[in-house]
């Protein structure tokens, strides 16, 4: 079994989008209840003539909540979501973002000039907030690959435990696997990928306190670290991204960290591991990436 070292590294409040956090996945305090807020919506265009990809911010202010839809005037509005189609938890109090690495809404059959700057007007609806709206500000010009334009210490909610080194996974666990598990799969938390050569595992886990989620990403053959974000690749060093319901909360330089409370149903928590120019860690072809799926009665 495992017995992680509980390094209690809290998360701060949320400032803005755009503020340098230099801690947290963030659980949003000291707001006000039942307040949902849309923010920083673009609309990239898209090949097909009438066609965009929307990206936007979820700042969820109040108790746990789940995305179900989209809607758009004079337009078909897809929310596209594999890893959820039932719909995305939002956990309480925190910021969630759709973007081109997980969840996105796309729009089709929108009429007009695609012109720099439009305001594209969109619903998105909730469980509990209902249908809030937002205009999305149109992008015709193909942007360079997000991994490319950021860094996630200045443009992502961040979480920086006190040492990033202290919370491994207990050699025991690999170690006693069922060697009928294929170990280039996922099973349920648990990623292992790789050879003798270069070989990478990843344990995820969550538990309630509370009324947030306590999870650990715990790692063997990989360190967490922000020290070199931007620069170029070292083996076993770089960071994660953490998902739910495909819905980004986050950047991960540290394995342990928390997240706001769940609406009831099923939700699947995922951390895929990152190099530090921002591609995927890959072992071959296979990114090193984890889900555990969370059921709240």
């Amino acid at each position: 079994m495992l017995s992680p070292v509980q390094l209690r590294a809290r998360l701060l409040p949320v400032v803005t989008v755009f503020a340098i956090i230099v801690a947290a996945v963030p659980v949003i305090r000291a707001a006000a209840p039942g307040a949902m807020v849309l923010r920083d919506a673009r609309a990239l265009a898209l090949p097909e003539p009438g066609a965009v990809r929307v990206y936007l911010s979820i700042e969820n202010q109040g108790e746990a909540d789940r995305l179900l839809g989209a809607q758009a005037p004079g337009a078909t509005a897809t929310l596209v979501n594999p890893e959820a189609p039932e719909g995305a938890a939002i956990p309480a109090r925190m910021r969630a973002e759709l973007g081109p690495d997980g969840a996105y809404v796309l729009l089709t059959g929108l009429e007009g000039a695609m012109i720099d700057g439009r305001r594209i007007p969109l619903s998105l609806v909730f469980a509990n907030a209902g249908t809030l709206e937002v205009q999305a500000q149109l992008q015709t010009a193909r942007p360079a690959a997000e991994s490319e334009t950021r860094d996630p210490r200045q443009h992502s909610p961040a979480l920086s435990g006190k040492d990033a080194n202290a919370l491994h996974l207990d050699p025991s666990l690999i170690a006693g696997l069922d060697p009928s598990l294929d170990p280039n799969l996922d099973h349920n938390g648990l990623c292992i990928v790789g050879d003798s050569v270069e070989r990478i595992a990843l344990f995820l886990d969550a538990t309630p306190m509370g009324d947030t989620w306590q999870f650990t990403a715990m790692t063997q053959g990989f360190v967490y670290s922000d020290t070199f974000v931007g620069g170029p690749h070292f083996p076993g060093l770089g960071h994660g991204h953490l998902f739910l319901d495909g819905l980004r909360l986050g950047q991960l330089f540290a394995p342990e960290g928390e997240i706001g409370a769940l609406p009831p149903g099923t939700s699947r928590l995922r951390v895929t591991l990152s190099r530090n120019d921002h591609s995927l860690y890959t072992i071959g072809d296979r990114p090193v990436s984890a889900t555990l799926r969370i059921d709240v009665p």
